[in-house]
């Protein structure tokens, strides 16, 4: 097992005590798209610049409504949910699964299963594909991995 299997996706309530997405019985996303900022423009000397939070989504091509419920389930829910997320924040900086990885507190929002963030497979009601589970306003933690 590789290390983003075993302990790179992690999430929970307080920092200290965070559940990897396997013990959840959950697979690791297959897609992570993570961005460092909001909002990109380019100067007028033509250097780019970027404002705004961190967001990150986590994308299963599909994934059961079950496994789907076990990450939900901290949303109480709710619609959305303050935690804390480890996450891979590979984007062209960070090559190494070792060194990509960084604790945030974030807000997590519950998916809207209807549309751009997950729909139903044609031939069971009982699994999404292309599900995205969105975190926004991502602050980077540090000392805790």
């Amino acid at each position: 097992m590789s290390y983003c299997e075993d302990s790179g996706y992690q999430i929970g309530l307080v920092p200290t005590q965070m559940t990897t997405l396997r013990n959840l019985g959950v697979p690791p996303p297959d897609q992570v798209v993570y961005k460092p900022a909001g909002i990109y423009y380019v100067r007028g000397d033509f250097h780019r610049v970027s404002d705004g939070s961190a967001s990150c989504e986590w994308v299963w091509d599909t994934i059961s409504l079950a496994r789907l419920y076990k990450v939900l389930d901290l949303l109480g829910g709710s619609e959305s949910i303050n935690l804390y997320v480890i996450t891979d924040k590979r984007d062209a900086t960070f090559p190494n699964p070792e060194t990509s990885f960084s604790m945030f507190s974030a807000i997590m929002w519950k998916p809207i299963i209807t549309g751009e963030e997950g729909v139903f497979v044609a031939k069971s009601p009982y699994t999404i594909q292309t599900l995205k589970l969105q975190f926004v306003y991502m602050v980077e933690l540090t000392g805790y991995l």
